[in-house]
């Protein structure tokens, strides 16, 4: 008999979390499960609904439920669909603790047998007495937390939700894919003329990926392109700061890319300053891709990086220290390829 899984998340853009969902509903979709997402319909997720319609995943809109009382009224809503349909797995992708809060207590009403939350992120909010009574009340009708490092574990534990539910399983992504040579026509798409190396940067353009500070560490690396590969709300504002700072002929904003595995083999360096991580694909993937990293010694990223092996780990908002990392791997082929050879071990292990 086949099993179905309704996966609902409340995001309104297509990132890293969202990534790992569409990986995880085409590999349901092939493995015997009948998988539904529910979405708001926000047009930022047309993305994440193109990469599941080849594997037949349907979607249905359904009523955004914001955090308040306003949410509270509108999940009764999913109840009457979930008591209708009866799936065998309520899935929630949560990509803060409180995110998706009134689906999951709709699902553990409608009595779904399995109510899971996967955890990608743990962004800072309030951590007041009425939050973590919220979450105690509401990991009772939760079976498992499903935390991506076990810096999110501690996170999400430390929050308030009950610590007996979290269990880590790390983001997979289909490491295959992104080895490979590079394609010159690519590379081309990059070059100015100038002969200057190429610094991915693979990070939607939201103030967690910390691009203010890549933009200052730019002005510090003369010599250095940098190619920056996601969409957000701080776009016009980070090619006004480029201006500002005298970095807007380096740098490159290209925007959402279906093709993220031929950019990273046609870069020399993956750079990703967040503030705060999960645990981040885009690491895994250019790890896959045989590129070096010069990445912030943050949350999750500890975990996939090991400072000094498998990539160069720097403080988070320290625009010198990140300047500096990223000349250092450049002016050093060497350093460069046993970085880069280390890293595509580690990500095939």
């Amino acid at each position: 008999m086949t099993r179905t899984v309704f996966a609902y998340t409340d995001s309104e853009a297509f990132g890293g979390a969202e990534q790992a969902l569409a990986i995880l509903l085409t590999g349901l979709a092939g493995s015997g499960w009948r998988p539904t997402l529910l979405h708001s319909g926000a047009p930022g997720l047309d993305p994440l609904l193109k990469a599941v319609a080849p594997a037949g995943v349907t979607d249905r809109v359904v009523a955004r439920m914001p955090e308040g009382l306003g949410g509270a009224a509108r999940a009764g809503g999913l109840v009457r669909l979930l008591h209708a349909e009866r799936p065998d797995v309520f899935h929630a992708h949560l990509t803060w603790p409180f995110a998706c809060k009134w689906a999951l207590a709709a699902a553990a009403v409608a009595r779904v047998p399995a109510v899971l939350g996967p955890a990608q992120l743990c962004g800072d909010r309030p951590r007041g007495p009425s939050r973590r009574v919220q979450l105690n009340v509401l990991g009772r009708g939760v079976d498992r937390i499903i935390a991506v490092s076990e810096w999110t574990r501690e996170s999400f534990a430390a929050l308030g939700w009950p610590a007996r539910s979290i269990v880590v399983i790390p983001n997979a992504v289909a490491v295959e894919t992104f080895a490979g040579p590079a394609d010159p026509e690519v590379r081309r798409s990059l070059e100015d003329g100038s002969g200057r190396p190429i610094a991915l940067v693979p990070a939607r353009l939201e103030l967690q990926k910390g691009h203010r500070y890549l933009l200052e560490a730019a002005r510090l690396l003369p010599g250095v392109r940098f190619a920056c590969v996601g969409e957000g709300e701080l776009r016009d504002g980070l090619a006004a700061e480029a201006v500002r700072l005298g970095v807007a002929d380096r740098i490159d904003f290209l925007g959402f890319r279906r093709d993220m595995g031929a950019l990273l083999r046609a870069c020399d360096l993956v750079v990703l300053p967040s503030l705060q991580e999960g645990l981040p694909l885009a690491l895994i993937e250019a790890m896959a891709a045989g590129r070096a990293v010069v990445a912030t010694d943050i949350g999750g990223t500890r975990e996939l990086v090991l400072g000094g092996e498998t990539g160069i780990l720097v403080p988070p908002e320290d625009p010198e220290a990140l300047a500096r990392a990223i000349g250092d791997v450049l002016g050093d082929p060497g350093l460069m390829e046993r970085l880069a050879s280390a890293g595509q071990r580690r990500a095939f292990d």
